[in-house]
C-alpha cells in the first residue's frame, strides 16, 4: 500500500470518528496516528464547533511527545512535553489573550527547575525554583505593576 492511500484513508476528513466518554460534549472526532516511515502524524481530538482541542506529537518509538491543547478560540492553553511516558522538559501555559500565564520545567513527572507565573497583561507575578517537586530556594513575587511585593 503506498503512502498517499494511507494518508487518504486515515486523514481527518475520513477517519472513523470517536468519542471520548470523559468529554462527550466537548469531543466529536479524534484522528489517528499513523507512522509511515519516519514521519509521525499528530493524534488530534477536537471541540464541537469543530476547532482543534488538543494534538499531540511523537516521537515513531514513542518514547517522546509534545501536547498541544487549545481554546474554543482556536488560541493554544497550554504545551507539554513528555519522556518515557511522564512530563519532562518545558510546560507553558497561556491566558485567552495568548499571553504566557506560566513556564515551568519538570523532570519525570516532577516540577524541577526554574517556575515562572504571570498575570495577565504579561507582567511576571511570581518565580522561583522546583527540585524534585517541592519549591527551593528564595521565592520571589511581584505586583501587577512589576514591583517586588
Amino acid at each position: 500500500m503506498s503512502s498517499a492511500k494511507i494518508i487518504t484513508m486515515f486523514g481527518k476528513d475520513s477517519c472513523a470518528k470517536t468519542t471520548d466518554a470523559m468529554d462527550k460534549k466537548a469531543t466529536v472526532n479524534s484522528d489517528t496516528m499513523i507512522t509511515i516511515g519516519s514521519i509521525t502524524r499528530p493524534a488530534r481530538k477536537y471541540f464541537g464547533n469543530g476547532k482543534l482541542k488538543e494534538e499531540s506529537y511523537y516521537l515513531e518509538d514513542k518514547s517522546k511527545a509534545v501536547t498541544k491543547w487549545y481554546y474554543m478560540d482556536g488560541n493554544v492553553s497550554a504545551e507539554y512535553h513528555y519522556k518515557d511516558g511522564k512530563i519532562h522538559g518545558l510546560q507553558k501555559t497561556y491566558y485567552f489573550n495568548n499571553k504566557k500565564k506560566s513556564e515551568n520545567y519538570w523532570a519525570e513527572d516532577l516540577q524541577h527547575g526554574s517556575y515562572k507565573k504571570y498575570y495577565e497583561n504579561g507582567t511576571l507575578k511570581e518565580e522561583g525554583e522546583y527540585v524534585q517537586g517541592k519549591k527551593s530556594g528564595a521565592w520571589k513575587s511581584y505586583n501587577e505593576d512589576g514591583t517586588i511585593s
